[in-house]
């Protein structure tokens, strides 16, 4: 054929000087040395059915492939494939099989796609290597008699259930180990970790190593190192376990944003056969505000994302401010800022009683929040003198658990079973203070008061301390808006203002009231119930309901100002001013008539005229001292039988006329309550002298031995007498007019002393 070639058979060659061997046909011709047959390198055979030889390596077809297993010395797996494609550089000491259509056979059980790489070193590989349901990637396999090693490699698991082949797990830039003696696979990052992602679940983790042992099972395991792995994660409050923030490279966490929670673990098996995550030693999720902890720490993870909920997990609403734990919760999360729950929740009182709440409702919205219901039978209360039932709420940005619903506040000092009254607020157990305002009701929707009241069809005055007046419409001597709290050391109750309530000294109202002898002391502004229409009767001191023996009495300083002639109080003072052998008053410690004039003066004009008292330079009374009638003292005891306020026989008089006094004056006050209609007398008797005033029905009626003062009542001209009705304020008109002998003689009978009566002079003004 002209090629000057030739053909030739042999049993056995050396090639390339001794690096390998060959068996087969040689053919020499102008299409270069080509052979057919086998060549034998290290531990491999190959056949082939057409090779080209050059001077420095061999190509051609590897119709069969095989590596024959080496265990001493250099180690060879045992692989073979068959079709593939061979690169021999004997020079170079390496051979290169390429799979074409078939994959080489590793181990008897496992695939390589790429190419394999046989030196005197042992066996190598590039490319993807298949076992079980995954496959590694790698640019540099080696291979040993039952182990592979790749230093850089990608690893992917396939779910090939329902006949899918998707990836179910994936990772990349691991050094990879698979053993197939001990059947176990050890994946360490390449660097401090690296990530891994559970396809299915949606989840990726940072992992510094994993391992699958073994490779025959379905499980991956993960391990991270932690400071706090030794935690008893059960057995630690979780208020410190919020405390031991997790490293971020051991967090599992949601890949896709709108579910986006994540939370550290201490180690992790993936099934990837089911594709469920189970996480072990988490110590808390963060959702919304909340941290909730696990019971054991036990975490699963199914597809999508989805967790199982968490039976007997813990709570702590408000991760950052630790303010309310729950526990033994069925919780459900769904995302980082959504999840679900129900659960325990233990109420501590100041005595650290215990008492447990169920939260049949938790979620996350803007604040962790929990409702609980309270029903009356269960007993609840916020201490021995404060039942509840109702409702109670959780806010994680609050500090204490809201209530709604109704109080029973036990006294001990009331016969009558009241309705309960209503709240809705915090509470603190350590300082339970329960407000009450204007618009606070009953559960029957009664108006609730801390008021001492009186009856208008009786006249009996009682003590309403957080529920309805037996009445609406009865007259309320004291009353008081703010809180109601308990005061453990001296047993009593105690309503005012939250300043009053803190410091005792500050201004306003309070009322208190003794369980152990069911005394109700009001002090402050006391509305003295006379209803006198445009009489000014203003009264601040102390009043006090003994309620087991249904009596009051009351200590106050009392300013009565109404429209009168001012010849006759001009006439008066000067009757007092005259007088030598009056005691004088001293109000320098008198603290409820400090307390007076500041309420009447206000703070501003309280501070100028106190500092010009102290300094001498009185001369002028404010304008609104310019009253006619002023006392600095008064002890009013009540008559039940009679429905009647009586003062003491001496009364300490401060101001008569708008002009200073200070004299301690011979006389009474007395108020009679008759229902709506009420009476006012105010009697003064010195130096063989008397003034009586009665006031009734917006007209005040004045008697005197001084006949100058009845005259110059007498002699005004009775228009002149009169108010005319402001109907723009709603007051009705006012009159005044003179009394008589017999009017004052009856009282001074019935309330003053027992003298017998004089013959009445002649009634000089009779206006009945």
């Amino acid at each position: 054929d002209f090629s000057l070639g030739f053909r030739h058979k042999t049993t056995g060659l050396p090639m390339y000087e001794g690096k390998g061997s060959y068996q087969g046909t040689i053919d020499l011709s102008n299409r270069g040395l080509r052979g057919k047959g086998n060549i034998d390198y290290v531990t491999s055979h190959t056949v082939s059915d057409s090779l080209v030889f050059y001077l420095d390596s061999t190509n051609g077809a590897a119709n069969k492939h095989v590596v024959d297993e080496q265990l001493a010395g250099t180690e060879f797996p045992p692989a073979s494939v068959d079709d593939a494609y061979l690169h021999w550089e004997p020079y170079q000491d390496q051979m290169f099989i390429n799979t074409i259509e078939n994959p080489i056979d590793v181990f008897r059980e496992t695939q390589l796609v790429g190419n394999s790489k046989i030196t005197p070193y042992g066996m190598f590989g590039t490319g993807v290597f298949k076992f079980n349901r995954a496959d590694i990637t790698s640019k540099l396999f080696a291979f040993k008699h039952h182990e592979v090693q790749a230093d850089t490699s990608d690893l992917r698991i396939y779910d090939i259930s329902n006949g899918n082949d998707n990836i179910a797990f994936r990772t990349d830039n691991y050094n990879s180990h698979v053993d197939f003696k001990t059947r176990k696979g050890h994946f360490v990052a390449n660097g401090d970790a690296s990530t891994v992602f559970f396809v299915k679940n949606e989840i990726k983790a940072k992992a510094s190593e994993f391992y699958w042992d073994p490779i025959d099972s379905t499980l991956l395991r993960f391990k991270w190192d932690d400071p706090y792995k030794d935690t008893d994660i059960d057995n630690t409050p979780i208020r410190d376990l919020v405390d031991m923030h997790p490293d971020h490279a051991n967090e599992l966490y949601a890949s896709d944003l709108s579910v986006g929670y994540r939370f550290g673990a201490l180690n992790a098996e993936f099934d990837f056969t089911k594709n469920v995550i189970f996480a072990h030693g988490v110590r808390f999720i963060n959702i919304g505000d909340a941290a909730i902890t696990p019971k054991n720490g036990d975490v699963i993870i199914r597809e999508k994302a989805a967790m199982d909920e968490l039976k007997q997990s813990r709570i702590l609403a408000g991760r950052d401010n630790k303010y309310h734990e729950l526990y033994n919760c069925n919780t459900r999360i769904k995302t980082a800022t959504r999840f679900y729950a129900n659960g325990y929740y233990d109420y501590i009182d100041a005595e650290k009683a215990v008492q447990t709440l169920y939260f049949d409702t938790i979620y996350y919205i803007k604040e962790t929040f929990g409702e609980a219901k309270i029903p009356m039978e269960m007993n609840f209360q916020f201490s021995d003198q404060f039942g509840f039932d109702g409702r109670a709420e959780l806010h994680s940005t609050q500090p204490f658990l809201s209530y709604f619903g109704g109080v029973e506040i036990r006294t001990g000092c009331d016969t009558v079973k009241h309705a309960r009254m209503k709240i809705l607020q915090q509470v603190d157990p350590e300082n339970i203070m329960l407000q009450i305002h204007e618009r606070t009701k009953d559960m029957n929707e009664l108006p609730v008061k801390v008021a001492i009241a009186s009856s208008n069809a009786t006249g009996r005055i009682y003590t309403a301390f957080g529920h309805a007046k037996n009445q609406r419409n009865d007259a309320e001597y004291i009353s008081v808006y703010g809180y109601i709290t308990y005061d453990k050391e001296s047993r009593e109750f105690r309503a005012a203002s939250k300043e009053k309530l803190m410091d005792p000294t500050a201004r306003g109202n309070i009322i208190t009231l003794r369980t152990d002898d069911c005394v109700a002391t009001g002090v402050g502004a006391i509305d003295m119930g006379a209803k006198l229409g445009r009489v000014d009767f203003h009264t601040n001191g102390t009043i006090v309901n003994f309620m087991s023996a249904d009596s009051a009495e009351m200590h106050a300083t009392t300013s009565i100002d109404f429209f009168f002639n001012d010849e006759s109080m001009r006439l008066m003072n000067k009757a007092l001013e005259n007088n030598t052998g009056l005691d004088f008053v001293d109000v320098s410690s008198d603290e409820a008539y400090d307390q007076a004039l500041y309420d009447i003066l206000g703070k501003t004009e309280y501070e100028r005229y106190t500092r010009s008292v102290a300094l001498g330079n009185n001369r002028r009374l404010p304008d609104a001292l310019q009253v006619k009638f002023m006392f600095s003292n008064i002890d009013f005891d009540w008559d039940k039988d009679l429905s009647t306020f009586k003062s003491q026989t001496t009364l300490p008089l401060i101001i008569c006329g708008s002009k200073s006094v200070y004299k301690m004056v011979p006389g009474r006050i007395v108020i009679e309550k008759r229902g709506s209609r009420n009476k006012l007398y105010v009697y003064f008797q010195f130096d063989d002298q008397f003034y009586y005033f009665q006031f009734d029905n917006n007209v005040v009626s004045a008697y005197s031995s001084d006949k100058n003062f009845n005259d110059a009542i007498k002699n005004t001209k009775p228009k002149n007498r009169s108010l005319a009705p402001d109907n723009e304020k709603g007051l009705p008109s006012f009159s005044y007019k003179l009394g008589n002998r017999g009017w004052k003689n009856k009282f001074v009978k019935n309330y003053f002393t027992n003298i017998e009566e004089e013959d009445e002079e002649p009634e000089e003004e009779s206006e009945d």
